[in-house]
């Protein structure tokens, strides 16, 4: 999705909220890339006019293209807008160019293979999503998990988390982006929580030291903060205590030289040390 250029994919899903819950999780699953979605209508004669409309030109990134079924109603006999898209194929990589997905409902998938063959012969891959539960979408939604923090969750629903952070962290693995680093190291973080949470402290350790040196390295002084306070945890976890109160200590200096005095997270921190020390 990172492709530079033109680039047509196409993603086969039946149901419109599935829809905007998959483009959703796309575009945090790629920090830095602005995402922008073309909504056809009814009223839509010309796809590429559609998307030339709506598609910000200053913003680098790809476009998702929904209401397909809008568009091109499965009970028509005619489908001029196919027409237009098969006409005006060699525009696109021209006018959009950017990678582009069509998300279609199954029924349209035929349609394009039968009346824009041209235009379908550049997709570069096919995705099929079969209907998504509430389960399904757990693991993507990033704001239900709170940074992992939750030690009640259960155990599958905290596996199926983990692989999708790994997932993500494959994106870009190599990069210097700033916007990309940092989503790294929140990742990164909330797999040092989980792991801890299912007593694969080595993990643990080895997740939240990584986000550390990214944190440090971009100056987000209280993400840094609070990775100290996580392997604290960790190593106090391993029994391994001067090297947890040394971690808790740490976090407690940067947040002394970066916040003022009467921030809340000091008195954490300092309850933290407290306890490691008990």
């Amino acid at each position: 999705m990172r492709t530079q250029g033109f680039g047509l994919f196409v993603a086969v899903c039946n149901r419109p909220v599935d829809r905007m819950h998959l483009i959703e999780h796309l575009a945090e699953s790629m920090p830095g890339v602005t995402v922008q979605t073309v909504s056809l209508s009814a009223q839509t004669t010309d796809p590429l006019e559609e998307a030339l409309g709506q598609v910000d030109p200053n913003m680098a990134g790809p476009v998702m293209l929904v209401g397909w079924e809008d568009a091109v109603p499965s009970a028509a006999k005619d489908h001029p807008v196919l027409y237009a898209l098969n006409l005006r194929r060699q525009e696109w990589p021209q006018k959009l160019p950017r990678p582009v997905v069509f998300w279609v409902p199954e029924y349209l998938l035929g349609l394009l293979g039968r009346e824009a063959p041209d235009f379908l012969d550049w997709r570069s891959d096919t995705v099929h999503f079969d209907t998504l539960t509430e389960e399904d979408l757990l693991p993507f939604r990033s704001a239900e998990w709170a940074g992992g923090s939750d030690e009640y969750l259960p155990t599958p629903a905290r596996r199926e988390r983990i692989r999708e952070l790994h997932s993500r962290l494959t994106v870009a693995a190599h990069t210097d982006d700033p916007a990309v680093l940092a989503a790294h190291a929140d990742w990164m973080n909330e797999l040092g929580n989980h792991y801890r949470h299912l007593a694969e402290f080595s993990l643990a350790k080895e997740m939240h030291e990584k986000a550390l040196e990214i944190n440090e390295r971009l100056e987000r002084w209280a993400d840094a903060a609070g990775t100290q306070s996580d392997l604290a945890r960790v190593l106090r976890d391993l029994g391994e205590y001067a090297a947890a109160r040394q971690r808790m200590e740490a976090a407690i200096a940067i947040q002394e030289k970066h916040f003022p005095p009467d921030h809340p997270t000091l008195a954490i921190s300092y309850s933290n040390l407290a306890l490691i020390l008990k």
